[in-house]
């Protein structure tokens, strides 16, 4: 490898501390200073990290600069494993006459437990935008449809703000080189010991190549200072708490685990849409209840057209149900009867025998028309 780390020797000759300033000014950060990714991972079985001595990949880690001045392939074959940059800050690896330094190494881990954790995407503002908007990979905010988008301009425009894009995502490892502990990264610099610190690059989960080191630019390196406390935030905020927005767009939580904007409980609230995300069915056919949409504050599943009369009511798993055309029963105060003939005379003199209205040319007596009569009978005499 032709890496170089800034002259460390003279650091550790003068000013010992100076380093450790450095690392808590930039909040620890370890990762790689650069306008983008410098990885390309076009071919797994070596992975490019694209440097020359013109375009030198510039790391910073423990409050100590390292550049890489050659191509670096890292072959990704291996299943869970990542690629590290190991790092010993060693005063007898350089003198303070040259920057040439042999205590940085490529490391290979061979990892017994990985968890990698959905990216956060950041967009800054570009105090200082210069060259072309288009191939320096700038950003411009759309406030119609709230979305950002790469620039195709080729020519800077006063009157537009530009913004860059940055990926966070956290990676929770272990690899028996190292002991039992757990270690997590988020562009924090992971000390070995006092002398020694990693780099993450590259993982291999399962067979698919994630970048997991962190790719900040230096000019805006001061944005990032609580990056990870940030991230941690928002993971908090987004597992406990539910977006206003609503909405099926996945999000992760603290844990790892991922669920919607929207979710509330066991359902999600989608626009004017709530879900049921409780699965009835199987894993191969799940089965989901109906959504229920509510527009105008009325419910569309339950609506009914003009010309038929329905009711709602609670079946016996505590659902509620339309039944269209609904006729009201005797039993429930009604007139309607199931039994008889279904023609209009017939069901006229039923209804009004149900409800105990009776007529005729006779008088009323103990054994007409009800017998017994009870209080509340009605009984009209029609008089020829």
């Amino acid at each position: 490898m032709a890496t170089k780390l800034f002259n460390y020797t003279n650091q550790k000759l003068n000013a010992e501390k100076f380093r450790v300033i450095n690392g808590f000014n930039s909040f620890n950060f370890a990762g790689i200073l650069a306008e983008k990714s410098p990885f390309d991972l076009t071919d797994i079985s070596q992975v490019k990290l694209m440097a020359s001595e013109s375009y030198p990949v510039t790391f910073i880690g423990g409050g100590v600069l390292l550049t890489q001045e050659t191509e670096l392939l890292i072959n990704m074959m291996r299943s869970n494993t990542l690629a590290v940059l190991e790092v010993q800050l060693d005063p007898n690896a350089s003198s303070i006459i040259t920057d040439n330094y042999n205590k940085a190494t490529l490391k290979y881990l061979e990892l017994d437990y990985i968890k990698y954790h959905k990216p956060y995407t950041i967009y800054t503002v570009i105090e200082q935008a210069i060259d072309n908007p288009s191939t320096k990979g700038y950003y411009e905010y759309n406030a119609e449809t709230g979305t950002y988008t790469q620039s195709t301009s080729t020519i800077l425009d006063p009157e537009v703000t530009y913004y860059a894009k940055y990926e966070s995502a956290t990676v929770s490892f272990r690899t028996p080189l190292y002991g039992s502990t757990v270690y997590q990264y988020n562009g924090n610099t992971i000390w070995l010991n006092s002398d020694t610190f990693i780099i993450p690059l590259l993982a291999n989960i399962d067979g698919e190549v994630k970048e997991v080191c962190s790719v900040k630019n230096l000019k805006d390196l001061s944005l990032f200072l609580s990056l990870e406390a940030y991230n941690t935030l928002r993971a908090y905020c987004e597992g406990t708490f539910v977006w206003s927005v609503g909405g099926e767009e996945p999000v992760t939580a603290p844990d790892g685990t991922t669920h919607r904007k929207g979710d509330v409980g066991g359902l999600n609230i989608s626009n004017t849409t709530i879900r049921n995300n409780n699965n009835t069915g199987t894993d191969d056919a799940p089965t989901y209840y109906d959504p229920v949409n509510f527009i105008n504050i009325s419910i569309e599943s339950l609506k009914g057209d003009d010309t038929t009369n329905h009711r709602l009511y609670i079946d016996e798993n505590g659902q509620l149900c339309k039944e269209e055309d609904y006729k009201v029963p005797v039993s429930a105060g009604g007139t309607y009867d199931a039994t008889i003939w279904d023609n209009d005379q017939t069901v006229w003199k039923n209804a009004k025998d149900s409800l105990h209205i009776r007529y005729g040319y006779q008088e009323p007596s103990s054994a007409y028309p009800f017998n017994p009569p009870s209080e509340g009978d009605i009984y009209l005499k029609i008089i020829s």
